[in-house]
């Protein structure tokens, strides 16, 4: 059975800052920004470092002793509202692999 590989980008026009326990998305053309916490700052960071979701996925469930289909879930609905905003793309690296 093919493995999906799904990666995401950072649309161009997006700037990231983060601390411990933050993350900000600024969004250069319309000028907004995006508060993230915790986890949403570490996904994203995990995006800009080219991480597979479900690997990053699978971790954080561990990381947080969280059922790993509730993360799956959460991360997808988040990565979609991002996709929505225009703050977030799929990579050309999303792919089936088998």
């Amino acid at each position: 059975m093919a493995k999906l590989i799904r990666r995401y980008l950072l649309s161009n026009h997006v700037r990231f800052v983060s601390g411990a326990d933050y993350g900000v998305l600024l969004d250069i053309h319309t000028g907004k920004f995006h508060s993230l916490n915790r986890v949403g700052a570490e996904f994203v960071r995990a995006v800009r470092e080219g991480a597979d979701v479900a690997v990053w996925t699978s971790a954080a469930a561990a990381r947080y002793n969280v059922a790993e289909d509730r993360v799956h879930a959460d991360v997808e609905l988040f990565a979609e509202r991002l996709k929505s905003q225009g703050l977030l793309v799929d990579s050309e690296e999303t792919k089936s692999q088998g």
